[in-house]
């Protein structure tokens, strides 16, 4: 099942970028920077929620600032914690 995640990137000068999770449209708006990550979750034969496969498909990155790698191998890792703790809440288990 794919499953979308947002991120938006904060930071004030020098400061060290701060990745947030699923930003709110006030929080996009103030972001130098936001990502949208798309993983295929997988369970396989219905294993339970932590051992499932979290594939990258896709990552799109709108313009903005630059993001470091080390931002994104953050984000991407999230990305998959997260999206396997939705999965079971969208297959309604």
């Amino acid at each position: 099942m794919p499953l979308a995640l947002s991120f938006a990137v904060l930071a004030q000068g020098g400061e060290t970028p701060l990745l947030l999770m699923d930003p709110t449209a006030d929080e996009e708006a103030a972001c130098r920077s936001s990502l949208t990550l798309v993983l295929d979750v997988d369970t396989g034969d219905g294993a339970d929620a932590e051992r499932c496969a979290a594939a990258q498909l896709l990552v799109h990155k709108p313009g903005g600032a630059p993001l470091p790698q080390e931002l994104l191998i953050e984000a991407i890792a999230a990305a998959r914690k997260r999206a396997t703790r939705l999965l079971p809440l969208l297959e309604g288990r």
